[in-house]
């Protein structure tokens, strides 16, 4: 978690960065510093059950990038000590 914490801060203290909220564009980023973390979300909040529509898949992926970029977030302000309760 903090290779990817720390490669999503890169990414978007570049200049030309552009925001990560595709969940493809997500999972490539975060295979590419944390092999198989997205996955590892993605399946704990989503159940395999053939009823399911592609429209749940595709919100759970959505809802996956949602987490990652919060965990990055409040990792990085527990690190920093700069979270305040």
């Amino acid at each position: 978690m903090a290779k990817f914490q720390m490669s999503l801060q890169h990414h978007y203290e570049s200049s030309d960065a552009v925001p990560l909220y595709d969940p493809g564009q997500m999972k490539e980023s975060a295979d590419n510093c944390a092999p198989g973390l997205f996955n590892v979300i993605l399946q704990s909040i989503l159940r395999e059950d053939p009823r399911l529509s592609e429209e749940h898949r595709v919100l759970q992926e959505k809802r996956t990038v949602v987490l990652l970029h919060v965990i990055a977030y409040f990792r990085y302000f527990a690190r920093t000590g700069l979270f305040f309760v």
